[in-house]
């Protein structure tokens, strides 16, 4: 087998933003029948990618109403805008009216806070502000008492929805839509971008991808190394996820990084990536988080029990756990493939 080289064409669509950045400026082609542009939104790099058929700017206009689609949903779901749909709710506790999007995100957050047995939590958040405050201000970890207290705030079940309004129902308790909400954005702009006729197209927030049509290549970057990309994968109206201990840590070593277990209030530690494949941005984006706290094990468990997803995970040896159904177009000679053990 080849190694995937350490850098691809712009064809590519790659989990790191090194090589988006490197294929050009806004509208820079990707192909003969694409146009694309990369902007600053949600503390990261968006990119979106469609195929045309008459003028580039014909469809400008597609592309700015996606970016304003995405800057809308920002202002729902980040809790660093004071007066968000979330930072309000967590302020005031309580938020009357509908806000369809807020509520659909919580429904389908409690859905994977049962299916993974409570390893993904969106009531984890005074337990990741507890971890910033610590470091920040004294260096270290969190103390055991300090960390008892904020892990008396963390479940699910003190959020209620009725049909006026969003509840939390105990003092103290806040949410954090981080491990989700960015699958969500991403699909709400793909359903955008497919009402104005357009059949192909991808939309990269982060990392997290999701596109329609055929002829997308993925590379997946290793963990450890982001000059480098340990395999390469084909997307088809597929998306895909990876949650790192990589991507936000408190320490440099990443032994304590910003993937919590919601039961023991500790950095997941038996994986350093976790990669899932499904039919949607969201999905993939939540079972890559609740994965990574269960381990491979228990998570390669989950996901060979659900449809149409797929994950790959890689531990601390650097041992490589894939699902029954997870295709790779190559993989790098050095990566060694852990036995599945729900491989007939």
């Amino acid at each position: 087998m080849n190694k995937p080289p350490g850098r691809l064409s712009p064809s590519f669509a790659v989990l790191t933003w090194i090589v988006f950045l490197a294929a050009g400026g806004p509208f820079a082609p990707i192909r003969s029948k694409e146009i694309a542009e990369t902007r600053l939104l949600m503390g990261t790099y968006v990119r979106i990618t469609i195929d045309v058929e008459g003028t580039q700017e014909e469809y400008t206009n597609v592309l700015d109403k996606s970016f304003l689609e995405i800057k809308r949903l920002e202002n729902v779901f980040s809790t660093y805008l004071p007066n968000s749909d979330i930072s309000v709710l967590n302020r005031e506790s309580v938020l009357d009216g509908q806000h369809t999007d807020l509520r659909k995100i919580i429904t389908r957050s409690l859905h994977y806070t049962s299916i993974s047995r409570g390893s993904f939590d969106i009531t984890i958040k005074p337990v990741l502000d507890l971890y910033r405050r610590s470091y920040e201000v004294h260096g270290r970890a969190p103390e055991s008492s300090e960390l008892t207290e904020a892990l008396s705030l963390v479940d699910s079940r003190n959020i209620r929805l009725n049909e006026k309004s969003i509840h939390l129902t105990k003092t103290g308790v806040q949410i954090t839509t981080d491990a989700i909400a960015k699958g969500y954005i991403i699909d709400r702009t793909i359903d955008y971008i497919l009402k104005s006729g357009i059949i192909r197209a991808m939309v990269n927030i982060g990392g997290d991808i999701k596109t329609v049509g055929d002829g997308w290549t993925v590379a997946l970057q290793d963990p450890r190394d982001e000059t480098e990309y340990i395999l390469t994968v084909a997307l088809h109206d597929q998306a895909i996820a990876t949650s790192g201990d990589y991507e936000r840590f408190f320490r440099p070593d990443k032994k304590a990084h910003h993937i919590i277990n919601p039961k023991t209030g500790r950095s997941a530690a038996s994986l350093i990536s976790a990669t899932i494949v499904a039919a949607t941005a969201m999905d993939a984006d939540a079972l890559a988080t609740a994965v990574f706290v269960m381990g491979p094990q228990l998570g390669l468990g989950l996901i060979e029990q659900l449809d149409e997803v797929e994950g790959l995970f890689i531990d601390t040896q650097r041992s490589v756990y894939a699902s029954t159904g997870f295709k790779w177009i190559s993989i790098g000679e050095d990566v060694i493939v852990a036995r599945n053990p729900y491989t007939k």
